[in-house]
């Protein structure tokens, strides 16, 4: 949460600073994936079709798939989300857990995501 100073015009007394619920902090979710080198192509296709699902999903606001450079079966999704509450609702539905299911099969070992939230 981000706290807020009342506005000069309000006419209650407030303290100077109050929370408010309503304004929360954008989040940045990254997802490491290590993908088995056979079934890249395979991989690509269902990392797509996640990011594309996860896009009809209320509380996303972006996302983007990158590759390492240097090790091509590396890679990482970086998502943006309203707040952490949407994010945490998506990462537990069924629609997924699904997905994910899916994209384990082709992994080496299992995705990690870190939560990411601005620092200043």
């Amino acid at each position: 949460f981000l706290f807020r100073k009342p506005s000069i015009l309000s006419t209650k007394a407030l303290p100077p600073f109050t929370l408010d619920p309503l304004v929360t902090t954008m989040i940045k979710v990254m997802i490491e994936r290590r993908v088995i080198p056979e079934l890249d192509g395979l991989y690509r296709r269902l990392s797509k079709n996640t990011l594309l699902e996860a896009g009809k999903v209320p509380g996303f606001v972006k996302g983007e798939a990158l590759q390492n450079c240097h090790q091509p079966t590396h890679y990482y999704v970086i998502s943006t989300w309203k707040s952490e509450v949407f994010w945490n609702k998506w990462l537990q539905s069924e629609q997924r857990k699904e997905l994910s299911a899916k994209i384990r099969h082709v992994l080496e070992e299992d995705e990690s995501y870190t939560v990411l939230q601005p620092a200043v």
